[in-house]
């Protein structure tokens, strides 16, 4: 299949996830939930895949790599031994939502491989998406908390979504470890498939 085809359709697929998402996110809780990273990532990697723009691509896999992983690892545990590892996905299994919001959610096990699979079709030419990476986390990590309150903890910006914490002020912890998993990531796509 050709390959522009293939970022084409990739595209509108995640645009259509992308809004859909964020307009049922705005449905469901009002207007701080659709701050939520996995669903402005989804808008964000569309507009990468049809606009071929790796650095759009490879700046929204550094933000949303390390978390996908680590939910999708927490929600197959979960999915096989019907019981928490981490607690992160126990929502998914445990509360009462519509098929529409689970359908959604599970964006998250595959969005990763399509990500990097898109950004090797379309070809990594710059080192720097660490930049978009950074602005986008400052923005996001703003509005998620001038929009959102502790019982919402929107993208965790309150407490920690992990049932523990380093003992720093918990903002500060937040951001070295988007900062952290940003570099780290941005340093791996760099490493194997920079052009």
């Amino acid at each position: 299949m050709n390959k522009n085809l293939v970022l084409y359709i990739l595209g509108a697929v995640y645009l259509f996830l992308g809004a859909l998402s964020i307009i049922h996110g705005f449905d469901a809780a009002g207007l701080a939930n659709i701050f939520w990273i996995s669903y402005s990532s989804l808008l964000i990697l569309g507009i990468g895949f049809l606009k071929k723009d790796d650095f759009l691509i490879a700046g929204m896999l550094n933000v949303i790599t390390i978390p996908f992983l680590i939910w999708s690892v927490d929600f197959i545990y979960y999915f096989i031994t019907n019981s928490p590892l981490w607690g992160i996905t126990d929502y998914f299994f445990e509360i009462e939502r519509t098929h529409l919001a689970q359908f959604i959610t599970l964006q998250h096990l595959f969005t990763i491989p399509i990500g990097i699979f898109a950004l090797f079709l379309v070809g990594l030419k710059r080192k720097d998406a660490w930049k978009f990476s950074i602005g986008y986390t400052l923005f996001i990590f703003l509005f998620s908390f001038l929009l959102s309150n502790p019982g919402q903890n929107i993208n965790c910006v309150y407490e920690s979504c992990f049932p523990f914490s380093f003992g720093f002020i918990y903002q500060i912890e937040w951001f070295i470890g988007y900062l952290v998993m940003i570099f780290f990531i941005n340093f791996l796509l760099v490493k194997f498939l920079k052009n």
